[in-house]
């Protein structure tokens, strides 16, 4: 069976990588939010992010600065 390719903003669940580039930011920095509930994730096989929880994040944290997460501990 041929895999089919879905376009990013029409996936269900983004690996760590895709939602750095989504949020235009470092895997460490999405890994600390997941590590720090900010982002809620699923582990299928490797750590997922639901869109659904991706699109809340965003909705949620609008005006919150995480510029200091990494060096925060």
């Amino acid at each position: 069976m041929k895999e089919q390719i879905i376009p990013i903003d029409q996936q269900l669940v983004y690996n760590v990588e895709e939602v750095a580039t989504l949020l235009k930011t470092t895997r460490p920095l999405v890994y600390s939010l997941i590590e720090k509930c900010y982002l809620p994730s699923i582990v299928l096989v490797r750590r997922k992010v639901t869109r659904k929880a991706l699109l809340e994040f965003i909705d949620k944290n609008a005006k919150t600065d995480f510029g200091d997460l990494l060096s925060a501990g």
